[in-house]
């Protein structure tokens, strides 16, 4: 396959497609919140009105989604301030100063990220594990967070269709505060279910980088992250990487000189 193929298909797949479902999610939650805070009513309160009152579902939802949004900015201003730093390990690092680095570089960046990421080392396959769990890690805020509010999209969506017809399910499909509560809860389970595998997948890590000596400060996730040996073990595999690259492109630059 055609290597310029092979690298847009790749932004396509790790950039644009995430980031796209992410803008719908966001959107989704701020109509959910547009719909409280203007009418101050929900269409979908009679689903749930048996297990919790209004208030409580009002001031659950618009406290969680606001929360979400500070989360996000604060998230995108570290990103920033690494993205300033002009150091590429810290932006392989973080997943937000990552996305600015893809999205200011575009394909060309993926074809970067992957000569440190996926080079032919024996353990290139393992340090995608490392990098894939790192990130989906780093999510546990937005997966705790929703949790509520997600417990509540499900009840509503359950009663919500079991009392729909077939006739009227298409007309009511049009519903779209509906349309937004089923987005955000099929979005939020894939990203639970992924950070429970990148949980699983922590583990494994663990076991086989604390058999190195160097390695000895098993991560509990949220805790104790600097000193973690997945971040360690990052850290090393990641600079060696760079440093190595760094070395090729100026064995690679004395060769032209040379000519």
């Amino acid at each position: 396959m055609n290597k310029k193929l092979c690298l847009i298909i790749n932004y396509t797949v790790s950039f644009i497609i995430p980031n796209i479902i992410n803008v719908i999610t966001i959107l989704s939650d701020i109509l959910i919140l547009y719909n409280f805070i203007k009418y101050n009513k929900f269409e979908n309160y009679k689903y749930v009105k048996h297990f919790v009152k209004f208030i409580i579902i009002k001031w659950l939802y618009i406290s969680i989604i606001i929360t979400n949004f500070i989360i996000i900015i604060y998230k995108m201003y570290l990103a920033i301030r690494i993205m300033k730093l002009n150091n590429f390990l810290l932006i392989l690092l973080n997943s937000f100063a990552k996305n600015i680095y893809m999205l200011k570089y575009g394909i060309n960046s993926i074809s970067r990220i992957n000569e440190v990421n996926l080079n032919k080392n024996i353990d290139s396959k393992f340090l995608k594990l490392c990098l894939f769990t790192w990130y989906n890690i780093h999510n546990w805020q937005f997966i705790l967070l929703n949790l509520p509010k997600q417990l509540l999209n499900l009840i509503i969506i359950f009663y919500y269709f079991k009392n729909m017809n077939k006739i009227n399910l298409i007309i009511n499909l049009t519903n779209f505060l509906i349309v937004c509560i089923f987005i955000s809860f099929v979005v939020y389970s894939m990203n639970f279910i992924i950070f429970l595998i990148s949980i699983l997948s922590l583990i494994y890590i663990e076991n086989i980088i604390l058999c190195y000596e160097q390695f000895s400060q098993r991560w509990i996730p949220f805790l104790q992250e600097d000193q973690s040996s997945l971040k360690e073990f990052l850290v090393l595999k990641l600079s060696n990487n760079i440093e190595r690259l760094r070395k090729d492109e100026d064995v690679e630059s004395d060769k032209l000189s040379m000519v």
